[in-house]
């Protein structure tokens, strides 16, 4: 007996941070973060901004970076620009779609550069808004 108080006492020094069997507010899912990545809008971010009445609220309010390109020769300056929205893989239109959007039906937004947006899709944009909703929506 004494011998496994012994096992056991070296155990939970070997291996601190482990809980103890009557630990019961550990929960490891609860601890892990999602990252935050700069150029997409994750479903957990959009739910957690329950009061976004649309997909342009839910982009001003996340990323507003998304709505402005840089602008080139002005110095570093930022302005509105012509960015095109694809909603479920179809060209939608400018970033006046985003209002058509409700917020509740969006599953993720991503900002695609400019380049990248060449590449894809053919399109010399300031680069492309790609929104994925759920069946049933615009």
């Amino acid at each position: 007996m004494k011998a496994l108080l012994i096992c056991i006492a070296l155990f939970e020094l070997a291996v601190p941070g482990l809980p103890a069997q009557t630990d019961t507010t550990f929960h490891p899912a609860a601890s892990v973060k999602v990252p935050r990545q700069p150029d997409v809008i994750s479903y957990e971010e959009i739910q957690a901004t329950a009061d976004a009445r649309d997909a342009y609220e839910l982009v001003r309010r996340l990323r507003p970076q998304f709505l402005y390109v840089r602008a080139t020769g002005s110095g570093g300056r930022t302005k509105p620009t012509d960015i095109l929205v694809w909603v479920n893989g179809a060209e939608r239109g400018s970033l006046e779609t985003l209002r058509t959007i409700p917020a509740h039906a969006v599953l993720e937004i991503r900002k695609m550069s400019a380049a990248d947006a060449v590449t894809q899709y053919g399109k010399d944009q300031n680069g492309v808004i790609l929104v994925r909703v759920a069946t049933g929506y615009p």
